[in-house]
């Protein structure tokens, strides 16, 4: 094997370098102004339920599969405190008026009535057209980005009908983008090696050369 493409292979397996997505955050609050009684069983008429939601943006794929790795949680209070543990999510719908919903999948004890929670609901709008964006959507949702309304999706016990009930009440959101790791350090040993096998590589170079003189 050529030592130059050998040297290369190696360095380029000890240092690695994918580029990872940016990872945002999402902090927001919004107040229950749906009188829906399936909805105001376990969550109150005018009850805010706040959360933050953390989530990797990848602006080089497609509105659909571009955010990714969302977790997070929601909390309210209907006399005793309530939350919602978000585990996955993903992008389910969006349109040309600037709105992008997610569906929440994860684990709450909390009760509506003889109903639990299937899904959550988060709406993000940015004010464009999100498929027609002339900047990265991560610039996008940093700049513009609101949370104008939350939801529930709300199933019985014998798992036959799962409606989703929404509410907008005084919506309040902050995206923040969150600082990646610092790099993982090179293995102690790292530079010693690079520096060996440059020198074999120099050697071989020169035994090269006197061989043809």
């Amino acid at each position: 094997m050529n030592i130059k493409i050998l040297v290369t292979a190696l360095i380029l397996a000890l240092t690695g370098g994918s580029v990872s997505a940016a990872t945002l955050q999402v902090d927001f609050s919004v107040t229950n102004d749906n009188s829906n009684p399936l909805l105001t069983s376990g969550l109150p008429l005018g009850a805010e339920v706040t959360g933050s939601l953390t989530f990797d943006v990848d602006d080089t794929q497609s509105l659909f599969s571009s955010i990714s790795n969302v977790t997070g949680s929601m909390a309210w209070n209907n006399g005793t405190s309530q939350s919602f543990a978000i585990d996955r999510g993903n992008i389910t719908s969006a349109g040309s008026s600037g709105y992008i919903s997610l569906a929440l999948h994860g684990v709450s004890s909390a009760t509506f009535g003889t109903r639990t929670i299937f899904l959550g609901h988060i709406y993000f709008s940015i004010g464009t057209n999100p498929f027609m964006l002339q900047s990265d959507f991560s610039d996008v949702l940093l700049s513009q980005g609101t949370v104008p309304r939350l939801g529930f999706s709300l199933v019985d016990a014998a798992d036959t009908h799962k409606p989703s009930i929404y509410f907008s009440g005084a919506p309040s959101s902050t995206f923040t983008l969150v600082p990646p790791m610092s790099s993982v350090p090179l293995p102690a040993g790292f530079p010693i090696l690079l520096t060996g096998l440059t020198g074999f590589v120099g050697l071989r170079m020169r035994q090269r050369r006197t061989a043809q003189a």
